[in-house]
């Protein structure tokens, strides 16, 4: 389980958990084999994630939105949490989510299945590998928060070639947020996986294998920590190139530094 934070100057892995499955904390042979903590207990992905949300929070680390996919966006306590700490986010959920669309609680699957032909609208959520990533996109109000200045949305992604590949989003934000800012924000999920590439072509976070709980921490963290340094040594550059412009593909030690912005 990881937490990446994601800026227009880059991006990188700023916390980590070890998922450990139902059936191991039941059995306290295996766990302690493992050198797990004998007060580490059972807990699903979203309940770690939001651990590491609310970490980063009391850490005062300066964000203002979380993203994340369906795993996360399906779990209404990471939502309300974010909600009442004035967080916004932009969050997929999965068809069978039920949620209220102004009028009554619906499956978001009934919602997609329902949508007008029209109201539709293209645009980019970010550049890719290939160019900019283009879709169609349908935005619309659902039901009001509690929070006042603020409103909920459905933002629905579509393919441009397959109008039955569609991804719902639910979002919150201040009232005044515009579609097009929820789909740049929508587009910044993908970081993590960049985080990842970059972590593992660069940092050693690849085909390791460890048999003790402390051993996966001390390993995944300093790997984090050598990403992180690398990403802020690309800011603080006098060359405006961006740290995700860097070819992992790169062999050579100059063509690296060159790639991070460092001196050659």
């Amino acid at each position: 389980m990881f937490l990446s934070y994601a800026s227009e100057k880059g991006h990188c892995i700023i916390d980590r958990r070890v998922y450990i499955p139902e059936a191991w904390t039941t059995n306290s042979a295996r766990m302690k084999e493992a050198g797990v903590p004998e007060e580490i207990d059972f807990r699903t992905k979203p309940q770690l994630a939001l651990r590491m949300i609310k970490a980063a929070t009391e850490e005062s680390v300066p964000y203002r939105w979380i993203a994340g996919d369906c795993v996360y966006g399906d779990n209404r306590v990471i939502r309300e949490w974010a909600e009442r700490n004035h967080k916004n986010y932009v969050l997929c959920v999965s068809r069978k989510e039920h949620i209220n669309d102004g009028t009554q609680y619906t499956s978001v699957g009934n919602i997609l299945d329902c949508l007008p032909a029209e109201g539709w609208f293209s645009a980019s959520c970010g550049e890719g590998t290939k160019g900019p990533r283009v879709y169609d996109w349908f935005c619309m109000a659902i039901e009001a928060p509690r929070e006042e200045g603020f409103k909920r949305w459905l933002l629905v992604r579509r393919n441009p070639a397959d109008h039955s590949d569609m991804q719902a989003h639910m979002c919150f934000a201040p009232a005044e947020t515009t579609s097009l800012k929820l789909i740049r924000v929508a587009g910044t999920r993908w970081t993590v996986e960049m985080c990842f590439e970059e972590s593992k072509s660069e940092v050693g976070m690849d085909e390791y294998e460890f048999r003790s709980y402390d051993g996966w921490y001390k390993h995944v963290t300093f790997a984090c920590i050598a990403l992180a340094l690398l990403t802020v040594l690309s800011c603080q550059s006098l060359d405006a190139k961006r740290f995700q412009e860097y070819d992992p593909a790169a062999s050579s030690l100059e063509a690296f530094k060159k790639g991070r912005n460092l001196r050659v």
